[in-house]
């Protein structure tokens, strides 16, 4: 992958890095430059080898350093086995284990996907709420921004919610009045429901992120807000 990079770096949206980096080349001779790279990058090493530090897996990271996408995860010590490059026997990228990693490796490439390609806001808050992620994780960094909070997977022109950022008052347009509300706060944690609401009261909220999703005719919309 990195070496269709190399050749073609605008032809590629995104990267995913298991335990493996960029090729050094054999003294400097056939390496890989991701210096080009302006696409998203998910990279996760490992611990299990006992070997690998924080600093030596993050090697591959800081190769893509024209992306401004870029996330970061090393995974905490695990059982055998993994996605090392057993062909380089010398690579600084330590492995993952298969059975503990599994859960982490999935929330993680699941997270990441959503959030960055398809501005799924429950996907972010997964991927970047320290509270959400999995024990097994020792080290994270994000370098993307805000999304804009609108879930592709909904009809977005069949609703609206304002203003955003909001004071005391939301405002919620659908085609239907027939609704269902729910609003999380940037943890996940459900804190509101209402049924055919038109407008909603967010006087006592706290200031801060949250998540309003709605469902009406079998459609779902769902939006980050800011309470200021």
């Amino acid at each position: 992958a990195c070496a269709f990079i190399d050749a073609n770096p605008n032809e590629v949206e995104g990267i995913v890095l298991f335990a493996s980096y960029p090729s050094p080349g054999v003294l400097g001779i056939g390496a890989h430059d991701m210096s080009n790279f302006t696409g998203k990058v998910l990279d996760m090493a490992g611990s299990e080898d006992n070997d690998s530090n924080a600093s030596d897996c993050v090697s591959g990271y800081e190769a893509f350093i024209a992306s401004d996408c870029k996330t970061w995860v090393l995974v905490e010590g695990m059982d055998h086995g993994g996605f090392g490059d057993y062909v380089n026997a010398d690579q600084p990228v330590g492995s993952i284990g298969r059975d503990d990693a599994t859960g982490t490796v999935r929330h993680y490439l699941t997270s990441w996907f959503l959030s960055e390609f398809y501005d799924d806001p429950f996907a972010a808050s997964n991927l970047k709420t320290t509270a959400l992620q999995p024990l097994s994780t020792q080290e994270f960094d994000n370098t993307c921004g805000i999304i804009s909070g609108k879930s592709m997977y909904s009809k977005t022109q069949d609703f609206n919610v304002y203003p955003n950022p909001a004071y005391n008052i939301i405002n919620i347009e659908c085609q239907s009045s027939n609704n269902n509300v729910e609003i999380y706060n940037i943890l996940g944690s459900l804190i509101y429901t209402a049924t055919n609401k038109k407008a909603i009261d967010i006087s006592s909220f706290s200031e801060g992120v949250y998540i309003i999703r709605i469902e009406s005719n079998n459609h779902s919309f769902t939006q980050q807000f800011i309470k200021k």
